[in-house]
């Protein structure tokens, strides 16, 4: 290991004394010694942007990336918060009943999902918070509004209805249609907002 050491350094400085002979005496550029100072400033400045500015941008794009992937994950999880509450409520309709603590497990279910929706928004909010294009401030908050709405919507047609109350043991038709109709438009909604994420 040793010997190999002192094998590169032996070629190391080899290789700096044959560069410097042949920059010596084969002069393929010549030097103009009356150098002004700002023209040193000029090359240095032109260096510092040349490589600044591209470690900056790329810094800035990867940023940008995973903002909107970190945002892509949460509209997905909370997409899947929400899904629980279905599976429950389409499980407790093909059992032909629903039970007290049916009930209370939808309610935890809704509890849960509550905090993700809320993360959620305010996460799309300040994500956003710098954006100056056109439009997209306008967009930002239709698309917050929706997810917003139309979960309270769905909220309050599985737990401000019948279902709730003591004597409802089985899920109707009725409410069912309305329980489809509502998640999906809260599904609708998150994936909407996905896409736009991917616009940006």
């Amino acid at each position: 290991m040793k010997t190999i050491r002192i094998l590169v350094l032996i070629i190391v400085f080899a290789l700096g004394g044959l560069s410097g002979f042949f920059v010596k005496n084969f002069p393929f550029i010549r030097w103009n010694t009356e150098v002004k100072i700002y023209e040193v400033f000029q090359v240095c400045s032109t260096l510092f942007i040349g490589i600044a500015i591209p470690f900056f941008i790329k810094k800035w794009i990867e940023d940008k990336r995973q903002l909107k992937n970190a945002l892509i994950e949460e509209c997905k999880e909370t997409l899947t918060e929400i899904k629980r509450i279905r599976t429950k409520f389409e499980g407790c309709y093909s059992n032909n009943s629903i039970s007290a603590s049916d009930k209370d497990e939808i309610l935890i279910l809704f509890s849960d999902a509550d905090l993700k929706v809320q993360n959620l928004k305010e996460n799309f909010t300040l994500a956003f918070k710098g954006e100056s294009k056109i439009g997209i401030v306008g967009i930002k908050e239709n698309t917050v509004n929706a997810i917003n709405n139309s979960y309270i919507s769905y909220w309050k047609t599985v737990t401000g209805g019948s279902l709730m109350n003591s004597n409802y043991t089985r899920i109707d038709n009725d409410l069912l249609k309305s329980q489809k109709s509502d998640f999906s438009s809260v599904e609708k909604a998150i994936k909407q907002a996905i896409i736009f994420i991917h616009t940006i």
